[in-house]
């Protein structure tokens, strides 16, 4: 199979990781591969080589979800 990734006997990238690897590390690793979830970035931060491959789409406004001020530490609490 060839594709964008090259194919087995001569693909365009390689992975690696050393046995000390966190186990968290390659798990999030993993799953960014096969998310399906459009990857956001300004066409600024993409290598111009890659440009011509891009799929661009209006910009929507993104509200993270509204997150009360605190007003300091919970009591009985320390840092």
């Amino acid at each position: 199979m060839d594709g964008l990734g090259g194919d087995w006997a001569n693909p365009h990238w390689k992975a690696r990781f050393t046995r000390g690897a966190p186990a968290t590390l390659v798990a999030a690793f993993t799953a960014s591969l096969i998310s399906t979830e459009p990857l956001h970035r300004a066409v600024k931060d993409v290598p111009l080589d890659f440009r011509h491959s891009l799929y661009m789409a209006a910009a929507t406004a993104h509200q993270p979800a509204a997150v009360p001020p605190s007003a300091g530490p919970a009591p009985g609490r320390t840092r």
